[in-house]
This record gives C-alpha cells, structure tokens and sequence, in this order.
C-alpha cells in the first residue's frame, strides 16, 4: 500500500503571489489580510486555466544513504484531473492521471490503479487535484492548510489533522510565485526523513493538448 501513496506524489503538478505587504501595524492583521488575498487570487487565476505544460526536476534526497537522486521530464495538466508525467531521464516511464484512473507506463508494461474503489487513494489524489485547480481550501476535512507570505513566495504547507500509518508523508510544501501564482516548487516529506522536491520551469498555459496524452 505504501508504494501506491508514493506513485500519486511522483505526480506532481504544475499550476498555478501578490506583492509582500509592508510596514505592518497590526501583523496578525495584515497576515490574515495577505492570506485572503492571496487565496482569492490564485483561485480567479486557475479558473483560467485550462492546460499546463511544464519541464520538472524531482530530486529525491535520501538519508539512509545521504544521497539524492534526480529524474527529469515534462509534465502535462488539463483541466478537470488529467494529468501526465514523462520521465525522460535517468529512465523513461510515464504516469498519467485521470479522475477514476491512474496509470504507470514503464517499457511494455503497464499498471492501473482504480480511483473508485482504493478510497485512501483516492483521497490522496484529491489532494493532488485541489493544489492543481487552486482550490486549496476545497481539501478533504482532515486535512489543514497553513499560509506564509516570504520575501520571494508564497509559502503553502498541507499537513493531516490527525497521522495515520497509511499516509507516509508528514507535510505537502508549495511555493508559488510572487506575482504570477505559478506553483515553482513542490517539497514532500516523509516520515522516513526523506524528502521529494519537485521544481517547475518553462511553464506554458492553454495550449491545445492532443487527447491521445491521456488515453491507453
């Protein structure tokens, strides 16, 4: 079951900060301001959105054997859960997403999970599609959602209200730019210590996707 968990976070997103509020009189204020704020936007943004493309860096930094591992690849999001990761390097393999489905392409053979019928699962790829579309505040009820306007981003951290020995990761890290609301950087840590970083470049908006991404 573990390894299913860690198959939906290797996909991960692409999507889509206003400018850092200054000279606070009241800071409890004013965080709460520039979290509404943010919020609000990112939501209008994303409901314009409807495909993404993007190239990835997912560095897997391993603390067993203080190591790290780097895979890259290109990523493609259309709107309403479709979702495709190819890994071009070190290995090709592709993942892709659909809202009942989720398939891993590695050579000649292929895997399918079933969103409907693995609730826990499902649950988990819930998450997934929340952080995409930008309705973070939509997340299933146990989870929460903390906010932080930094100097250079928006800082988004999503942890379970409660643990549970299924769920290996303790926090979900989003960063998103300042000014565009682009999703540049995706940070899961697990209990093990370990830790997937996720970076996004050369991201592109609405372009016509061909359907075969997303059919097997």
């Amino acid at each position: 079951m573990r390894s299913r968990f860690l198959i939906v976070f290797l996909l991960m997103f692409s999507t889509t900060g206003v400018d850092a509020l200054k000279s606070p009189v009241n800071k409890n204020i004013l965080e709460s301001s520039s979290e509404e704020i943010f919020f609000a936007n990112l939501s209008k943004q994303s409901n314009d959105i409807l495909s993404i493309t993007s190239h990835f860096t997912q560095t897997k930094y391993l603390k067993v054997i203080d190591s790290k591992l780097v895979s890259d690849g290109i990523f493609y999001y259309q709107k309403r859960g479709k979702i495709r990761f190819d890994y071009t390097s070190p290995k090709k393999m592709s993942i892709i997403m659909m809202p009942d489905k989720l398939h891993i392409l590695a050579g000649e053979k292929r895997t399918t999970y079933d969103l409907i019928t693995q609730k826990s699962l499902a649950e988990l790829a819930a998450v997934m599609e929340a952080c995409i579309s930008g309705k973070i505040r939509e997340l299933p009820k146990n989870y929460f959602v903390e906010y932080k306007q930094e100097p250079d981003n928006h800082l988004i951290k999503i942890k379970q209200s409660k643990s549970t020995a299924k769920n290996p990761y303790t926090c979900i890290e989003l960063r998103f730019n300042l000014n565009s609301y682009a999703l540049e950087q995706l940070t899961l840590f697990e209990k093990s210590e370990d830790r997937t970083m996720y970076k996004f470049t050369n991201i592109t908006v609405n372009q016509n996707l061909k359907p075969s991404l997303f059919i097997i």
